[in-house]
């Protein structure tokens, strides 16, 4: 208003003076608010922008950014603290994302889906930190790029999920295990329902042909079925003896009690105990078994091992074949060994006889029947001892089947 009053007047169209002095004043006031108005929205700004960035420093997933070579260029104190680094800096200078991966291919996996699709969600796999420590992680990614000048680049988020996976992976065990009970119980009650009622079963026939018919029996035939009837006995105490002990290891009731003893002994009982088995089929039973040697494990359980190993023997050897039992000291173990010239396997029975899935018995040279219980109890006494039950065998040939017992160190070096 200045300028124009000082200057040629005639050139212009003035309002009066008043007019104008009123006219600026309220567009000087109305500057003076807006810009009061200005100042107070800028500094709600300022601070939204403070209250965002601290929620993103401090969030409960780690927060990070990086350029297309996967180096950091920016990262929240959660994603610092799961990787355990001492600062960001030091983050920054000594590792990349692609470091991060503990396997190689996942990292190869994460780059193909975030360079084909730009975006990947929830993908989990497993982050090594600064301590070496493996974490679990799942993984928010996206390539962003914020105007046609920059660079593009990827933002992220990590989020720790170790102690889900823990939980997910005990969830997953209690189910096997559930799942094997159930298994276990389905055979415990086939074979009670099958295997253990038809011992009791000619037990009853013979027995009811006794009492009623004693005074028309003449001593042969009461003899014969005396020995039928004893026979027959001794395998249903077999199957319930094997059938308890097994149904103890299923329960985790059974006592493990390894002590150290002669073995020459307890395979002379085991031959003793099968002796008449073996007469029927004029069978030679031989103990290899050193007079000296000692081993150490839990003598009831030996017992059984040998019992089922050599009753199986006996089961599919010929008549006038031969069983040994001997045993060899092997890098401070003791590996004893149970061998036949029987009708022997087939890579393919080979490969069922320890399969706890398959409850495998085939028939012994006079048709003899199992369960298939004997060798899996024995499987998983042997591998109560620390040791695996194996066999080598060849179809007309005979078996051999053997195990390692003795000491938990000087069976973990084998």
């Amino acid at each position: 208003a200045l300028s124009i009053l000082l200057t040629d007047s005639s050139i212009y169209v003035l309002p009066k003076f008043y007019t104008t002095f009123i006219f600026v004043t309220f567009i000087s006031i109305m500057s003076i608010i807006a810009t009061t108005v200005n100042y107070k929205v800028r500094n709600r700004l300022v601070s939204k922008t403070m209250e965002a960035q601290e929620y993103l420093e401090y969030a409960t997933e780690g927060i990070f950014k990086t350029d297309l070579n996967y180096l950091f260029k920016g990262a929240n104190s959660s994603f610092v603290q799961y990787l355990k680094f001492p600062t960001k800096a030091e983050m920054y200078q000594k590792i990349s994302l692609k470091e991060l991966f503990k396997d190689p291919d996942s990292f190869d996996e994460f780059e193909i889906l975030i360079k084909n699709d730009q975006v990947i969600i929830d993908y989990e796999t497993k982050f090594k930190n600064y301590e070496s420590k493996i974490i679990n992680v799942s993984i928010n990614a996206r390539i962003r790029q914020n105007s046609k000048d920059e660079e593009p680049f990827i933002e992220g988020s990590v989020y720790d999920i170790t102690n889900r996976k823990e939980a997910e992976d005990k969830i997953s065990k209690y189910n096997k295990e559930l799942e094997k009970l159930n298994q276990s119980k389905d055979k415990f009650f086939s074979i009670v329902a099958h295997d253990l009622m038809t011992p009791f079963t000619a037990l009853l026939g013979y027995s009811e042909i006794l009492a009623k018919e004693y005074d028309e029996l003449d001593r042969e035939t009461i003899g014969k079925f005396s020995s039928d009837i004893n026979t027959v006995a001794g395998k249903a105490h077999g199957l319930l003896e094997n059938l308890l002990g097994w149904t103890r290891i299923q329960t985790g009731r059974l006592i493990f009690h390894p002590v150290e003893f002669n073995l020459h002994p307890i395979v002379e009982d085991v031959f003793h105990f099968y002796s008449e088995n073996a007469k029927v089929k004029d069978i030679t039973l031989v103990n290899n078994a050193k007079l000296t040697e000692s081993v150490f494990a839990d003598v009831n359980m030996l017992n059984t091992i040998l019992r089922n190993l050599v009753s199986n023997a006996i089961k599919f050897t010929n008549e006038k074949g031969r069983i040994s039992v001997s045993s060899a000291k092997l890098n401070g173990h003791v590996e004893i060994s149970v061998i036949d010239n029987g009708l022997g396997m087939s890579k393919m029975e080979l490969g069922k006889l320890f399969d706890d899935n398959v409850q495998y018995s085939g028939s012994g040279t006079y048709n003899e029947k199992g369960t298939g219980l004997g060798l899996l109890l024995c499987k998983e006494f042997v591998e109560k001892h620390g040791g695996i039950l194996r066999a080598e065998s060849k179809l007309g040939e005979g078996t051999r089947i053997f195990f390692a017992v003795g000491r938990e160190e000087s069976l973990s070096e084998k």
